[in-house]
């Protein structure tokens, strides 16, 4: 089975609320694209004790960050299933 794996590239948590919403109807894992701007641009949003909203579906996160451990762990503290760095 081909799956499709919508990509986020949030700037609050609101925007990952709003792709939840958007496309949890159908996506089984909802891919977040986390960026520092430092290591990468633009600065995106990232989880500092938050957890990510409900979604019925697993959450992957592609973290293009100077500390990447440190923020994969962010993730996954969140509630993020797969970390990529």
């Amino acid at each position: 089975m081909n799956e499709i794996i919508p990509t986020v590239v949030p700037k609050s948590m609101a925007d990952v609320a709003t792709a939840v919403a958007r496309y949890g109807r159908f996506a089984q894992t909802l891919h977040i694209d986390a960026t520092d701007g430092d290591f990468a641009f633009p600065t995106t949003w990232l989880p500092k004790g938050e957890s990510l909203p409900h979604f019925d579906g697993l959450y992957e996160a592609h973290v293009m960050v100077r500390d990447a451990r440190s923020a994969g762990g962010q993730f996954a503290r969140a509630g993020g299933w797969r970390v990529i760095a």
